[in-house]
């Protein structure tokens, strides 16, 4: 018995090595990763606009201003018992280099309570014609529809952050109170 299990063990050398070393490698590498994609997320800079016509310059872009309202007619779409949709609407013109972000998300101020874009969810189909991510191909000016599902105890005033990759950790932050 002794010999057989020597003879296990000296078959399977190389591939428990590479066992050992791939495991706690394959755990550092996923933990860093997320990790880091929370932490630059999280520990961001907002930039908020501070001119009078409520407009943001950042990552070569110009964004806003922000529109945003309750959405009163809810007919035809999937929403659970409780909830209601808030809708933001922001102008993006892009510059040279039109800028590629993260999903927005939108932020009840007073808890924190984060909610990511809900269109899907929603039942409504992607349409080009009004993107819910930055278009890092766009040459003209778009707006990004932005359709959230909160609860209806979910208070304004809201964040909606925009996280374009060239200048993490820096922001779009844009208060709406619908």
């Amino acid at each position: 018995m002794g010999d057989a299990m020597t003879g296990w063990w000296r078959r399977n050398t190389v591939p428990l090595i590479a066992l050992a070393v791939l495991a706690p490698v394959t755990a550092g590498v996923i933990g860093w990763n997320e990790w880091q994609e929370y932490f630059l997320y999280r520990s961001g800079t907002p930039v908020a606009p501070e001119t009078e016509d409520g407009t943001v310059e950042l990552a070569g872009a110009t964004w806003g201003p922000i529109r945003g309202q309750y959405l009163e007619n809810v007919e035809g779409l999937t929403l659970p018992d409780g909830a209601e949709v808030v809708v933001a609407v922001i102008p993006v013109a892009p510059g040279e280099d039109p800028p590629s972000c993260l999903a927005p998300t939108l932020i009840e101020q007073s808890s924190g309570r984060e909610w990511s874009e809900g269109r899907f969810d929603l039942g409504v189909l992607s349409n080009p014609d009004e993107p819910t991510i930055c278009d890092s191909t766009a040459t003209e000016p778009y707006e990004l529809l932005l359709p959230y599902i909160v609860p209806k105890d979910a208070e304004g005033p809201f964040w909606v952050n925009i996280a374009p990759a060239a200048v993490a950790p820096q922001m779009v932050q844009f208060s709406i109170d619908p």
